[in-house]
């Protein structure tokens, strides 16, 4: 900017002799000055003096470096127009894009307000384990595990595997389920690996009782009678129908929690 007052270190340079010139040599002095702190500091004018209670405070602070070892207080606004780094890059400020690093810890005490997307990296963790209060909080994973524990379905599976069956004869397994089984399966086959043909076993239809079927559920026991005239009939792959007087049997029971 341009000065009404120049301030030059070798003016006067002591060649001037007349005395009435020291008091035109002070006031360029004093102009001088004025004009350079009123750049960033209470320094103006108030008619031809410099007064007021705020004389003398600074108003801006414009730096090209700042080191400071001890401690600074500031009252009013700072303004920062270059990186703003403290303490050997342990909190950063990027000019050009105003990301923030921290090398440490920051602590908020009170709310600390995103208007954009937080990312979080993958050791980011709650204060506490304790569960939201409100929709808008954000959900631990101990609560979400307990959450999602309570909503899971339990299954147990009880299998006898296959025995050996006959016509007109009752059989008793204990599926140690503890309750009624929800789902019961009940199968038939020829071989006693089921490795040959496998049905799957239901009632008769016609009241003749050619089948071995459930007949009584309990919290312990699932009981089966065969049929009277054969254990199962049912139509093999060949298309030919086929009455086992003998055969192996299984039962699945399923308990849905």
């Amino acid at each position: 900017m341009a000065w009404s007052y120049t301030y030059d270190i070798t003016t006067p340079d002591g060649s001037i002799d007349n005395p009435a010139e020291a008091d035109d040599r002070m006031r360029e002095i004093k102009g001088g000055l004025q004009e350079r702190l009123e750049v960033e500091h209470n320094f103006g004018l108030t008619g031809t003096e410099v007064s007021g209670a705020d004389v003398g405070k600074h108003k801006d602070i414009t730096c090209t470096n700042i080191t400071n070892a001890g401690a600074s207080t500031l009252v009013g606004n700072v303004a920062i127009t270059g990186d703003l780094i403290l303490n050997t890059n342990k909190f950063t400020v990027d000019a050009a894009t105003g990301n923030i690093v921290v090398a440490g810890t920051l602590g908020v005490a009170g709310t600390l307000g995103v208007s954009g997307i937080a990312t979080l990296g993958n050791g980011s963790k709650m204060a506490t384990s304790a569960a939201p209060a409100a929709d808008a909080q954000i959900a631990n994973k101990k609560y979400v595990d307990d959450k999602d524990a309570t909503k899971q379905a339990t299954i147990t599976k009880y299998d006898s595997g296959w025995f050996a069956v006959t016509r007109n004869t009752t059989y008793t397994k204990a599926h140690g389920l503890g309750a009624i089984p929800s789902i019961i399966q009940l199968w038939v086959s020829n071989t006693a690996d089921g490795s040959g043909d496998v049905v799957q076993c239901g009632g008769d239809s016609d009241g003749v009782q050619r089948n071995i079927r459930v007949v009584d559920v309990d919290a312990t026991n699932i009981k089966m009678t065969s049929g009277n005239t054969s254990v199962r009939e049912y139509v093999n792959s060949s298309q030919t129908r086929v009455y086992s007087l003998t055969g192996y049997a299984k039962v699945v029971a399923l308990l849905i929690g």
